[in-house]
């Protein structure tokens, strides 16, 4: 199983809800609604709105996914793993309002070595506001994810610093853009497992390892978009809280 990585402009099809996904304008049976039938934001041509929006559990859900989808790569790599760790069992010393701080994932390697990681989506796009200047990273190829990695380090680095934990943010675009952190994460977890299991055999290389690592967070990514952008264009009473259509787009 090869990974390829996915071009910011393809299309993504969840096989229920049988909605596109991308920067396109998709193929609905109905139009996009003016408004954003969760918060009642006005919505953008290009469907950015329903991937920023915070509205419903949907978001959350998504970054559950990938912290599993990572959890179990890490498993697979013989790693420790713990999920939704609070930073003060690590002698961490905080402020009292920040006690309840956790950390997606504590990973202790195989090595001896111990990381904190922490997951995180970005939107690059930004058609509903673009004028705003946090809104103009589309302008540069990578500048959301390096937004996003850079505010992660800036919030738990000292944590870590003072565990002696390094930190690596598994940070993400929507459509599939990974951080460089998190290709050499896996590199190592890869090259790892190669030279404790696979020394001696010439068909299993690092690569292959990572190829196969890369489809976990990656169908994860795809498949929970999808699910956002359904259940707030299409609200279902019996699975989603989200309020039904305007009048005007029914």
């Amino acid at each position: 199983m090869i990974y390829t990585p996915t071009p910011i402009h393809d299309i993504y099809t969840h096989s229920k809800s049988n909605h596109t996904l991308g920067r396109h304008q998709p193929g609905q049976s109905h139009p996009w609604p003016s408004q954003c039938p969760a918060c009642a934001s006005q919505c953008d041509p290009y469907s950015d709105h329903f991937f920023k929006c915070r509205s419903g559990f949907q978001w959350i859900h998504r970054h559950n996914a990938l912290v599993s989808a990572f959890a179990r790569i890490a498993r697979e790599a013989k790693a420790d793993v713990r999920k939704e760790q609070l930073v003060r069992n690590y002698g961490v010393s905080l402020q009292q309002f920040t006690t309840k701080k956790r950390m997606d994932l504590v990973v202790r390697m195989p090595d001896g070595a111990q990381t904190f990681l922490d997951v995180s989506v970005t939107h690059p796009c930004h058609r509903d506001d673009p004028g705003r200047r946090e809104n103009r990273t589309n302008q540069t190829s990578g500048a959301a994810l390096r937004a996003a990695e850079a505010d992660k380090i800036r919030k738990y680095g000292d944590i870590a610093n003072q565990t002696g934990f390094s930190f690596i943010s598994l940070a993400c675009e929507t459509f599939g853009r990974w951080s460089p952190a998190t290709e050499t994460f896996l590199h190592k977890l890869a090259k790892g497992v190669r030279e404790n299991h696979y020394k001696n055999d010439p068909s299993m290389s690092t690569g292959l390892i990572v190829s196969r690592w890369w489809c976990v967070p990656s169908i994860a990514l795809k498949r929970y978009n999808a699910w956002l952008v359904s259940a707030k264009t299409n609200p279902d009473k019996k699975t989603d809280t989200t309020r039904p259509f305007p009048a005007d787009e029914v």
